[in-house]
């Protein structure tokens, strides 16, 4: 069996290798006290969602329906950006329907619009400037269907995007639209949600958000996939072995919690490098790793002490190993039994404080019927 001394190196390997590669942040996810990383950054920007006027007698609708903006720049030891870039191209449907107020036949007017090209980043990484030419080009279409201007139509807009950092996260920085200069689609999304102009009623569900990490302080998948795989091999030897004591247990138990606290700090790009491809696939391996270790410790619940198993309940509970699947239903009906057994004995023994902790725990996860044979203990308690 693998010691618990080397999970304690894998775990402290581990921790160390985040704090190596991870941008130092604030404890509330602020951007305030972000220490930047010099040298080249990439990222990209979220466009997606709709606007939608309706006035008296028309309505219109915006809704993107592409978007890729990417984002490469270089940054200095103080956060500036010296030399950048992002490359835009969006497109949106606008779709109008009404009634002339003259009361002409009603019109149906749809209009295929994109932007493309290329703008210059400056400002910094906290805030972030892009600045240049987009070229727009639409086509507008009548009632029949018929292209308004007998073709697709394009003219030079000049835009200005500006971009706030509101949260970190393992060195990715997300912000959004703060301000927009120019014309397009990217203007709406800094109006409000819902708002009334001209009398006619506007509702706004555009979303702009940027995401920028630094490329010399990303995480190293495959370093930290040998953690992880270090981690497993010393759960699954220990879980294997015949002889193991319920310190041992407690002390695997924790470390996989500890583990799953340090993925679930991970974004999803570092979690993808663990073979992960969302964060409930990173949560769903630990969660088996914790039942696995929770189902070993009860199947030898003899040896534990009330507070060990209330322990592990209680760790069991926080990761979500208890709730899901039928192998965590199985292990939450295991910890009722092993906690009945328990609280006879502690009835038994005169142990009250015991049974009072017990009958706690019965109420805070739903053992109901542990919950009444306790509570019925301590009534009856000399």
């Amino acid at each position: 069996m693998l010691s618990k001394q080397r999970l304690g190196l894998a775990m402290v390997a581990f921790a160390v290798f985040i704090s190596m590669f991870a941008m130092p942040i604030s404890a509330g996810g602020q951007v305030d006290e972000i220490t930047v990383a010099a040298g080249p950054w990439e990222g990209s920007v979220l466009f997606a969602g709709s606007t939608e006027e309706v006035a008296s007698n028309d309505a219109t609708l915006r809704l993107a329906t592409f978007s890729t903006i990417t984002i490469d720049m270089v940054v200095d030891e103080k956060g500036n950006v010296s030399s950048g870039s992002m490359e835009v191209d969006i497109s949106w449907v606008q779709d109008s329907v009404g009634t002339p107020p003259d009361g002409g036949e009603p019109y149906h007017i749809t209009s295929d619009q994109q932007q493309t090209g290329t703008l210059i980043l400056s400002g910094t990484v906290k805030r972030l400037v892009a600045t240049g030419t987009l070229n727009w080009v639409y086509e507008t279409f009548d009632t029949e269907g018929n292209s308004v201007f007998d073709g697709p139509k394009s003219s030079p807009e000049d835009q200005e995007w500006v971009f706030e950092a509101s949260q970190s996260d393992c060195g990715l920085l997300t912000g959004s639209v703060v301000d927009v200069r120019g014309t397009g689609l990217m203007r709406s999304v800094i109006l409000p949600v819902s708002y009334v102009d001209d009398g006619a009623t506007n509702t706004n569900e555009l979303v702009a958000v940027s995401r920028i990490w630094s490329k010399s302080a990303a995480l190293e998948a495959e370093e930290i996939a040998t953690q992880v795989a270090i981690i497993n091999e010393v759960a699954n030897q220990t879980i294997a072995s015949e002889v193991i004591t319920a310190q041992e247990l407690v002390f695997l138990v924790l470390a996989i919690e500890n583990l799953q606290k340090q993925l679930a700090s991970l974004g999803a790009c570092e979690l993808a490098g663990l073979g992960f491809p969302t964060p409930e696939a990173g949560e769903d391996f630990l969660a088996e790793l914790l039942r696995n270790a929770l189902f070993k410790a009860l199947a030898n619940s003899s040896e534990l002490d009330t507070q060990e198993l209330l322990t592990l309940l209680n760790i069991g509970a926080r990761a979500g190993a208890l709730t899901g699947p039928e192998e965590a239903v199985e292990l939450f009906e295991d910890f009722e039994q092993a906690l009945t057994e328990k609280l006879a004995e502690a009835v038994d023994g005169g142990y009250y404080g015991d049974v009072e902790d017990i009958a706690v725990a019965a109420g805070s996860h739903g053992f109901t019927d542990l919950y009444a044979d306790a509570t019925v203990a301590l009534e009856g308690q000399p």
